[in-house]
């Protein structure tokens, strides 16, 4: 099995008793084993609750125990089903995209409503591809002239989904109105940005675009301590910005009501560390915050 399914992400690892474990090494070497095994000196057994030798415990990819005290005999059958699996970052967006695909917020500073913010998604098949669009436009009022609006259009961009989010193409658009168009593709173990125009950016992969931050957030599960750390990049500037801390805190009291509560820390950003806070119920967001600023779902929309 860890010949057969290595390369579709499957890690397998032994686990031996201390009980004559001076006789392990001579034993993988006599059987030709080539996975890792390894001493419990712990009380890792235990805590599986293992009672037979072998015993089979499984872990997704998101490191959560799905499988304990399995059947040898449905061993084969259990890998291959989260193997085809989604790794948690595809799951997450295709959730949080399929769960509200078209929201609108209200922005406030204080209890000043000062503009309106609107994400669009879209799970779709582009071939045999599996991707999801996103965009964003925000729209800010000027308290001078009520029927005055700057309107900014954000990101618009196309992932792959599964088994890891791959951006495919992502669309910018600046303060005057220039559109900016960027191709993504893989190398090695990086991703390369080719804006139209511009000099091509590396990124590492598996960072996190700014734009996915709100529907990644909602395709989590909610669950205290749930965390996840990735390389961040903003596209509008074509920068890694250090690394991106998304985590769920915990449930609480919000605005009378139950809500679980995410703390968001970016990396630098002109020399200054962002934080956002996020409250979500059944996966859909409640309040944002950030550096002052609220975002609430827009009236129609509550």
């Amino acid at each position: 099995m860890a010949a057969d399914f290595g390369d579709q992400g499957l890690v397998l690892i032994g686990v031996h008793t201390e009980k004559a474990w001076e006789t392990m090494e001579a034993y993988i070497e006599r059987e030709g084993i080539k996975f890792p095994v390894c001493v419990d000196t712990e009380g890792t057994i235990a805590a599986f609750g293992v009672d037979s030798f072998p015993d089979y415990c499984l872990i997704d990819r998101q490191g959560i125990l799905r499988v304990a005290d399995l059947a040898n005999g449905g061993v084969d059958d259990a890998v291959q089903v989260l193997l085809a699996e989604d790794d948690h970052l595809s799951a997450a967006m295709a959730a949080g995209a399929q769960s509200a695909p078209d929201v609108t917020f209200d922005m406030f500073e204080g209890d000043e409503r000062i503009g309106t913010f609107r994400m669009v998604t879209d799970v779709s098949m582009i071939g045999d591809t599996r991707v999801v669009a996103t965009s964003s436009v925000s729209t800010r009022f000027d308290p001078e002239d009520p029927d005055a609006k700057a309107k900014v259009e954000s990101s618009a961009a196309v992932y792959a989904l599964g088994p890891q989010l791959t951006p495919l193409h992502f669309t910018t658009v600046d303060s005057r109105g220039g559109r900016h168009e960027s191709e993504v593709r893989v190398e090695d173990d990086a991703w390369v940005v080719d804006p139209e125009g511009g000099n091509s950016q590396k990124i590492p992969a598996g960072a996190l675009f700014d734009s996915l931050m709100y529907r990644l957030v909602t395709g989590f599960p909610e669950v205290e301590g749930y965390r996840v750390t990735a390389p961040w990049f903003e596209m509008e500037e074509l920068v890694v910005h250090g690394a991106i801390r998304i985590e769920c805190m915990g449930e609480e009291k919000h605005d009378g009501k139950p809500a679980w509560r995410w703390d968001l820390e970016f990396g630098e950003l002109r020399g200054v560390t962002m934080t956002m806070q996020i409250w979500t119920t059944g996966g859909e967001i409640v309040e944002m915050e950030a550096n002052g600023r609220r975002l609430v779902p827009a009236v129609e929309e509550r």
